[in-house]
């Protein structure tokens, strides 16, 4: 039944509680954005970037490291158990999530990736704070490519130290590189460089090596900004511990080579697609042991120990200088209005199935450490729900109170859960590299690969092989799974490949479309506004619904007949109709509530509603797969 059209006036005796309410919080918000809260109480940001950093901290159940300040994050804060990058490359995974976009095959495809070339209108996370007037800080390596994207991003021009990742400190390693004439580089590429020794037990105190330099930088901005006006945005970027392992030599001490454990399994999934590559970064740098007189056998049992060594080492190397950011955030009393974030950027094999390098997917290249602490954090929980690199922007815009409005994010924020942890975030996570595409869950890891050999796939059962011994991808007992897997995969190729740009839907016809799958599809397609304006496009029981809000009044067209498998849904809004399409065909239609008179708040929502809902559906995330859809 149509819903008369009557003045806003009109209605209000009769309004429900709740929506008074909630026209009592939109005029606060009404004044807060006229009159802003003071910078004072606006929460300042540190995002400490780490290269390759895996999670191996004693925190994340590996008690021979001494990681006393990673740990200390995970008291004070929130430790992640499943923080996933999107792509397990430096520069590709470091764009996709400060734009909050998925890798496509053309997007963010290698470590060579600029957010500049692959998303050049798309505003990035230190933009955004940019724009609300926060004061934004780059230092090491934050993007791969420091001048990416600098201009727009940051207030002050993108700060690096002069020293490199293959820099090294004593004598004995420049004696060493006189008699090196093994050279690396791209093939073809005629600069190729001297090849440097992958260990050397730097004899220099941590502050002088790169990243201390970097710490030294952000610290001495820490205490330069304390004292500003307005609140400020620092990202920190250590190089280490990425290959080659240069630590300073105290921090060999904490792991003699002899107590080195060795990877538990050393092989690649058998059967082994052909898409799961081979990395070879290592080869990139000598493995001399330290004095240089024995070069190790590549794999051997020794060569996995002193790579573990050096890679434990620098790990200890990036927690102390950590430590020195964390101590002078404590010494300047900014701990109570300053949110940190620490994270890898990739995982990082560390010897199992014999890799030793991200650009490849295997469960531990995706994996990364992550921790949070500041206001609203609750201490000393882990957060075991699946969280994406992507959503690292939207949840820091919230906290910030920075509104995206109508701007295409594919992360969602994980707000909720960092005061109560054992909140429902998501079930899985996605990633993509070269032609493969990988879903990680609690209970499964799967990859599938779209090259000459179409079909072909990695599906490991974490229950019964927690060492990834066997893929399972042809066993028909998995038939079945390896479908549910793959529809995660393709509705997140989906999403990758249909962006909403920025668009006016106010004061127009629109037209709302999307192409569906699933024997018994139910929940929201997707959704933008609430209570007063908005649009969303759902399913309930297998029943395709399209509702429209328009100055509070509410119209739903509803299908009286159940749909099933794949289907097109369509929705027409005109100032006089409010149409219902299957498969081309109108099923259902109704008066319309008008042209909206204004903009809808907040995103648009796919898969799911996580704003005030616009209609009476049920606030549940869509079921099955959604191989595309559109506003127009």
């Amino acid at each position: 039944m149509d819903i008369e059209r009557t003045p806003l006036s009109n209605r209000c005796d009769s309004l429900p509680l709740s929506y008074v309410i909630k026209m009592v919080g939109l005029v606060l918000l009404l004044v807060i954005s006229v009159f802003p809260v003071s910078a004072e109480e606006r929460p300042n940001f540190l995002l400490l970037f780490i290269d390759d950093l895996k999670p191996m901290t004693r925190d994340y159940g590996h008690p021979h490291m001494h990681t006393p300040h990673f740990d200390r994050v995970a008291e004070t804060g929130l430790h992640f158990e499943n923080a996933y990058c999107q792509v397990p490359t430096c520069g590709a995974s470091r764009a996709s999530m400060m734009t909050s976009l998925y890798p496509t095959r053309t997007r963010f495809p290698d470590f060579l990736t600029r957010a500049e070339r692959d998303a050049p209108d798309h505003p990035t996370l230190p933009e955004r704070f940019k724009e609300a007037g926060y004061h934004t800080i780059s230092n090491g390596k934050i993007f791969h490519h420091q001048l990416d994207t600098e201009e727009r991003s940051w207030s002050e021009p993108a700060w690096k130290p002069k020293v490199n990742g293959v820099h090294h400190y004593n004598d004995e390693t420049d004696a060493f590189m006189e008699t090196v004439t093994e050279t690396r580089g791209f093939k073809g590429n005629k600069n190729r460089a001297k090849k440097v020794p992958m260990f050397e037990a730097g004899k220099v105190d941590s502050i002088d090596t790169g990243d201390g330099m970097v710490t030294a930088k952000t610290i001495a901005d820490l205490r330069r900004l304390s004292d500003e006006d307005k609140p400020f945005f620092i990202a920190c970027g250590f190089a280490k511990p990425h290959m080659p392992f240069y630590p300073p030599v105290e921090t060999y001490s904490h792991y003699p080579l002899e107590a080195v454990q060795l990877a538990l399994h050393r092989e690649r999934p058998i059967p082994t697609p052909e898409g799961l590559r081979a990395v070879k970064e290592q080869t990139s740098y000598i493995p001399m042991t330290h004095d240089f007189t024995r070069r190790l056998e590549y794999n051997t049992d020794d060569y996995h120990r002193h790579m573990r060594q050096g890679y434990y080492a620098s790990v200890s190397h990036a927690d102390n200088l950590t430590g020195r950011i964390l101590d002078q955030i404590d010494t300047l009393g900014l701990a109570d209005n300053t949110i940190v974030v620490i994270l890898g950027d990739h995982g990082f094999p560390l010897g199992k199935h014999n890799q030793w390098a991200k650009n490849q997917l295997l469960p531990e290249a995706l994996r990364t450490a992550m921790w949070m602490q500041g206001p609203g954090v609750k201490k000393g929980d882990s957060v075991n729900s699946f969280v994406e690199f992507v959503d690292i922007y939207p949840t820091l815009c919230e906290l910030a109170g920075i509104d995206l409005g109508n701007q295409t994010v594919h992360g969602k924020s994980f707000a909720k859960v960092l005061n109560d942890p054992k909140a429902s975030h998501r079930e899985n996570a996605y990633t993509r590299f070269e032609g493969g595409d990988a879903l990680s869950s609690k209970d499964h890891f799967y990859v599938s690969w779209k090259n000459p050999k179409n079909g072909e796939a990695l599906l490991i059962d974490h229950a019964k092989d927690p060492l990834a011994k066997v893929n399972q991808a042809a066993v028909n007992e998995y038939a079945d799974t390896r479908k549910q897997l793959q529809m995660h995969v393709d509705q997140r190729i989906a999403l990758t490949e249909t962006t909403f740009p920025p668009l006016k839907v106010s004061q127009r016809p629109l037209e709302l479309s999307a192409t569906i799958e699933h024997p018994k599809p139910n929940g929201v397609i997707f959704a933008q506004g609430g209570y007063r304006f908005g649009y969303a496009l759902t399913v309930i029981k297998g029943k395709p619904m399209v509702a429209v809000r328009n100055d509070g009044k509410l119209v739903q067209v509803e299908s009286e007949t159940p749909i099933s498998g794949r289907v097109k849904l369509g929705a027409t809004i005109t100032a006089e109709r409010v149409q219902l399409t299957v498969n081309g065909k109108v099923v259902a239609e109704k008066d319309s509530p008008g042209l909206l008179l204004e903009e809808p708040k907040g995103e648009l929502f796919h898969s799911e509603d996580r704003g005030d809902l616009v209609g009476k559906y049920p606030q549940e995330a869509f079921n099955g797969l959604i191989l595309s859809h559109s506003v127009k």
